[in-house]
């Protein structure tokens, strides 16, 4: 599960049993400890999985990418857009091959890819890709069943006017200044 806050109520992503191919968003009302499903993410021809999540003006974002992988190489991942009125989602910027975490700073999403060792920006009004990904480590190989060893950015949260980007194989955390 992945929880983020925002306003009066505390939203939590659940991921699927890796059978299904789908992930679940709720927001939850801590005053009365009741919870409303409000997206069911899947998609009609792939099983899909988010581990990440953030929550900006009470839109739900989720960084999402395929379970199933045909050959070895695996497609790219996405940024997922739900409208919590009534849960419909849009799929938006194509992110590296495996997104892991997202954040919201300075008015732009920030997304962590594992696998390609990147933090993306996008402007969460158009769904594009802003700049160049900034490289944060060793970069997986286009195989990854095949790695040994790379670094990879997952996690990401926001201080001031810096992101905090903590890698999971070497445990590194990695400041990146956004400048106000």
């Amino acid at each position: 599960i992945q929880l983020d806050v925002f306003d009066d109520a505390v939203w939590a992503l659940t991921f699927c049993d890796g059978d299904s191919g789908y992930v679940t968003v709720y927001r939850i009302d801590p005053g009365t400890n009741t919870s409303r499903m409000v997206a069911v993410v899947s998609h009609e021809d792939r099983e899909i999985a988010a581990q990440a999540m953030t929550v900006v003006d009470g839109t739900p974002w989720l960084a999402a990418f395929d379970i199933e992988i045909e050959g070895d190489v695996p497609p790219p991942g996405w940024l997922v857009r739900i409208d919590a009125d009534n849960g419909v989602f849009e799929e938006l910027a194509e992110l590296g091959r495996w997104p892991r975490g997202v954040a919201y700073a300075n008015g732009y999403l920030w997304v962590t890819d594992c696998a390609d060792a990147t933090v993306t920006q996008v402007d969460p009004n158009t769904g594009a890709v802003v700049g160049d990904p900034t490289l944060i480590g060793t970069p997986a190989p286009e195989e990854i069943e095949e790695a040994e060893e790379f670094s990879c950015p997952a996690e990401i949260v926001v201080h001031g006017d810096t992101l905090w980007v903590c890698t999971l194989v070497d445990g590194a955390v990695v400041p990146i200044e956004l400048g106000g």
